[in-house]
């Protein structure tokens, strides 16, 4: 769901470097050096230094009372621990996981879904292998590697106060594990039941541990265009075709089955989710869980500076976002009804992550910064569509992963938040002649004087606001005020008061790495290529609209999940984000993605 935020000593240079971007997809001008303090001391300039002044005070007064309600957090858990927790049966949950309000009673259930299209599979293959390889893999201590897949969400005690995960008594794997629908076998049936599933209405059981497999055997349609229309050269290019979706590699054996993952937030965030199905279900990976790195973020030194920096931009952050003005535009939802908790999905066709970068590099930007371009297009265009008011500019809630990538199979919620801006209504973003950019598809005509300029404005608004984010601490003190509001409060008060300030937003943007290589399932005595991965990012709150992309085996893809309030077909909005990368390569001097080759690779010296 993810920026990452990697921090790493490398050699000569100034300092700890910062990845930005799409992991392994970053292009390489995401990593920098972070400047020597002096040097940031310049950068910052006097309103900063002025603001941080200012807070000082706010920040020493409220440190006592900040310490006293930690320390009332602590007792609070330790009364939990002497009096429910019991090693291998009950464990208390983290408030990072407790934020995702795992209960049943909320209209909107913030919950994973993932489409894998594999190599034709059976029910019995399917439920051994997440039986061997989830439900019960050891430590070589003997205890389970992934024991979130054996616990359910529990409340204890006086006023039901304590969230724990209790391990399950009697774990059914057939109940996790099942056939899809008969219905799920045609494309419009398998639209439809990821929908339901998406929505939290259908699956999962909170009286159960919170995660389910579904698979569609004998899928009857077009497996190679599910969602997507025909590329710009009239050819099929939609998602969950073999060749294209693992980089031009065939793949053996003919048809296809599809599995349905779904899971609630609450058990990990998406990277975590992803690299768990990626790596721990490849039989090629060989490395133990018991050995990953669980560390945090960078070194000492620097994580102090950063935490000093986020605490000076605590109070300050604090009222601005509880004072801000809540996006108007229509994809947000009708008041007072709100969001339904009806989900509607849309995915795009794929296009070359290389592509991607190839416009990054040409622009001395990031990865990230071309996505929040081609994105904020195709959501204006969607705009003009519906013939809607298109507001100046749209906030995006963007999770920063906060872990090390190898520590990325820990079942967790290890990020921070940043706030980015989608410039929908940058002056000349787009021709205001409603349907014009729809017209382009198919067609690598280059984009008119003021076509290509608003292209350009747009990806230099989006590359100037996601590099601010490089050395900001403004993420991690909205985690600080996220987390610590959750943690030292009250849920009755935490809860509404968080959906107070998140429902001031429009979307969810996130970007997810994929595995570069297919991933390979051992099933029974043979292997089965995943063909594709299909992600989408739940949304909570009152926010109707998550925009997420998410890479496999050199492809990219961008989906969308939105609330039935807000609009009813994202699958329109997916369908201009190719052609909006085609606007902006063709904008910045470089040939449409139908003419794009991959650059040969070049064996190192």
């Amino acid at each position: 769901e993810h920026i990452t935020a990697h921090h790493k000593p490398t050699p000569n240079s100034l300092g700890p470097t910062v990845l930005v971007g799409l992991g392994d997809n970053a292009s390489s001008t995401c990593a920098t050096p972070l400047p020597r303090p002096c040097r940031e001391r310049e950068k910052m300039g006097m309103p900063l230094v002025l603001r941080y002044a200012l807070s000082l005070p706010f920040v020493l007064c409220g440190t006592p009372l900040v310490a006293m309600l930690l320390g009332a957090r602590l007792f609070f858990e330790w009364v939990g621990r002497r009096l429910f927790v019991s090693p291998g049966a009950v464990e208390l949950m983290d408030s990072k996981d407790s934020l995702w309000q795992p209960v049943a009673s909320i209209r909107v259930k913030p919950v994973i879904v993932v489409l894998l299209e594999v190599e034709p599979t059976s029910l019995p293959e399917l439920r051994e292998l997440v039986r061997t390889v989830l439900v019960e893999r050891c430590l070589p201590s003997g205890e389970f590697a992934y024991p979130r897949f054996r616990q359910r969400p529990a409340r204890h005690g006086p006023l039901r106060a304590w969230m724990t995960w209790d391990t399950v008594k009697g774990f059914d794997l057939k109940q996790h594990v099942v056939a899809a629908p008969p219905d799920a076998s045609t494309a419009d049936g398998l639209i439809a039941r990821l929908e339901v599933l998406a929505s939290g209405s259908a699956g999962i059981s909170y009286d159960a541990p919170l995660w389910r497999f579904e698979i569609v055997e004998g899928f009857r349609g077009d497996a190679s265009n599910i969602f997507s229309e025909p590329g710009p050269t009239g050819e099929n290019v939609g998602h969950f075709k073999g060749a294209k979706a693992t980089g031009g590699r065939e793949l053996a054996g003919g048809g296809s089955s599809f599995v349905i993952w779904q899971s609630h937030h609450s058990m990990g965030d998406g990277v975590s989710l992803l690299n768990l199905l990626s790596q721990a279900l490849d039989s090629r990976k060989k490395k133990p869980a018991d050995e990953v790195d669980s560390s945090r973020l960078g070194t000492g030194s620097l994580k102090t500076a950063l935490a000093l920096q986020a605490a000076l931009e605590v109070p300050s952050l604090a009222v601005s976002n509880f004072f801000a003005r809540a996006d108007k535009s229509v994809f947000r939802a009708p008041l007072p009804s709100g969001v339904s908790g009806r989900k509607r999905l849309g995915l795009s066709r794929l296009v070359p992550v290389g592509a991607v970068k190839e416009l990054a590099r040409a622009q001395s930007t990031s990865v990230n910064a071309v996505l929040v371009a081609a994105a904020t297009l195709a959501l204006r265009e969607r705009l003009e569509q519906r013939g809607a008011e298109v507001p100046k500019s749209l906030k995006a809630w963007t999770p920063i992963v906060t872990r090390r990538p190898e520590a990325a199979w820990r079942m967790e919620n290890e990020f921070v938040v940043a706030v980015a801006s989608f410039p929908v209504g940058l002056p000349d973003a787009l021709p205001t002649n409603p349907g014009k950019f729809s017209q382009r598809k198919g067609s690598v005509a280059l984009p008119d004087d003021q076509e290509g300029a608003g292209a350009r404005a747009v990806l230099k608004h989006a590359a100037s606001s996601l590099s601010a984010l490089k050395y900001s601490a403004v993420p991690f003190a909205l985690g600080f005020i996220a987390r610590g509001t959750h943690a030292l409060m009250p849920e009755a008060l935490s809860a509404p008061l968080l959906q107070f300030v998140a429902d001031k937003a429009t979307l969810l943007f996130s970007s997810l790495p994929g595995p570069t290589e297919p991933v390979l399932w051992k099933l029974g005595t043979s292997g089965r290529a995943v063909k594709s991965i299909s992600f989408w990012s739940p949304v909570r709150s009152q926010v109707g609209m998550s925009v997420c992309s998410f890479s496999y085996c050199g492809q990219l893809s961008l989906t969308i999940l939105t609330d039935e309030a807000v609009d009813r077909s994202p699958q329109a909005i997916c369908d201009c984000f190719a052609t909006a990368l085609d606007v902006l390569r063709l904008a910045h001097g470089l040939t449409p993605l139908a003419e794009y080759e991959e650059a040969p690779v070049t064996a190192a010296v």
